[in-house]
């Protein structure tokens, strides 16, 4: 409800609570429309992973930074960390991937690519929530 603004009953007539598929940062479950009866597919972020990578990347920096004090011959690798942490902040962005998810999707059929990419629902879309179409 707080990243979408109204009750999960109020937008789904169905949402299967056990997910599809689950990874790293978010899990994905199967749900109805209620407005038009379409399937969707509902990715929803996995409650303090954006904090936990924030945390863990800091820890591998740090590490990072031990390592080059401690052993000269070491190859500095924060540059590397710090474009890690920076990076992870727009994978946990599902806005983000929602609107890439849309240009390429305009691309592939612009290009007339025999390809699917489920389309975004933006307005069922959040930071940590993004619902498609369901292919």
């Amino acid at each position: 409800k707080s990243q979408l603004g109204r009750k999960v009953e109020d937008i789904f007539s169905s949402f299967d609570e056990r997910p599809l598929a689950s990874a790293t940062v978010g899990q994905a479950h199967r749900a109805v429309l209620r407005d038009t009866g379409a399937k969707v597919c509902v990715k929803v972020q996995h409650a303090g992973v954006e904090r936990m990578m924030g945390v863990d990347l800091a820890s591998v920096e740090y590490i990072a930074r031990k390592a080059l004090k401690r052993h000269k011959e070491a190859p500095d690798i924060t540059p590397l960390v710090k474009e890690w942490r920076r990076a992870s902040k727009d994978e946990v962005d599902f806005m983000l991937e929602a609107r890439i998810a849309e240009r390429a999707g305009a691309v592939l059929a612009q290009h007339g690519l025999d390809v699917k990419c489920p389309k975004p629902l933006m307005k069922l879309c959040s930071r940590r929530v993004m619902t498609m179409e369901f292919i």
